[in-house]
């Protein structure tokens, strides 16, 4: 299955397995054992059945979705609705039911294979998610003074050349960027730190799904990592890129710097 595919979740790995014969796209909540690293694939050993589709865009807001109605999720794997604070464990159990995406904001289902983006354009994406880290130390310090490193992700943008990406790639790419350059945008001018954090809810969701799909390679080498705190944005969840694996949060800041877990790798 393409790596998009799948969420983490420690020992579980977890797909949305698309409903049959369904007039609107519907998935459930699925968890299955990994085998062997293949590239932009992984191995599914065991809890799929072959000819079975499975959702690769748009993953992670499935699983909001199903987090939020109280259904099975990567966070609540039991079911039932998810308390506030600490606690991420169910109250009363799921109903079971499918979901229902007929009515979501669905992204399409765009699939590129990342191994004929070029490198070069991976290389020009790594440079701009290197400026958007010094954005995001910013808000885990509490410091609103963002606009340097605001300006120096615009400056990075700019310098993607777009003509590198064909066909869906370019697509993919084209969606996100002006995505991106509007948070960027609305960042630049924005002194509130509580507002620039909302902002950073929106870039980060972006650019974490433009480098899952198009792939991208860090200036020094360094892993890129998926995070995830499940109260951020008032418990609806945020997700966000960095470097280590010690958690360091953006949406808490000093308050609760800690508080989130690695979700995976993006490479």
């Amino acid at each position: 299955v393409p790596k998009s595919a799948v969420l983490w979740t420690g020992k579980r790995a977890v797909v949305y397995v698309k409903l049959p014969n369904r007039e609107h796209n519907s998935f459930i909540y699925r968890e299955v054992i990994l085998g062997e690293d293949a590239g932009n694939f992984y191995i599914v050993k065991k809890g799929l059945e072959a000819g079975e589709e499975i959702a690769s865009n748009g993953v992670f807001k499935i699983d909001a979705s199903a987090q939020l109605a109280g259904k099975k999720s990567m966070i609540n794997p039991t079911g039932g609705k998810v308390a506030t604070g600490h606690n991420h464990g169910g109250g009363a159990a799921g109903d079971g039911k499918k979901m229902d995406m007929s009515k979501m904001d669905m992204p399409p289902e765009i699939k590129v294979d990342k191994s004929k983006v070029p490198g070069a354009f991976q290389e020009q994406l790594g440079r701009v998610v290197t400026r958007y880290l010094s954005l995001k130390d910013d808000l885990v310090d509490d410091n609103p003074e963002i606009h340097a490193h605001v300006q120096a992700m615009q400056k990075a943008l700019k310098q993607v050349d777009m003509s590198l990406v064909l066909e869906d790639a370019h697509n993919v790419w084209m969606k996100a960027l002006k995505g991106l350059n509007n948070d960027l945008k609305q960042l630049g001018q924005e002194v509130n730190l509580e507002a620039q954090r909302k902002l950073f809810l929106t870039l980060s969701k972006t650019l974490a799904d433009v480098t899952q799909k198009l792939g991208v390679k860090m200036e020094s080498g360094q892993t890129l990592y998926l995070e995830y705190c499940p109260m951020a944005d008032n418990n609806k969840g945020g997700f966000w890129l960095g470097t280590e694996k010690k958690i360091r949060n953006p949406y808490f800041g000093q308050a609760m710097s800690t508080c989130g877990e690695v979700k995976g790798e993006i490479k």
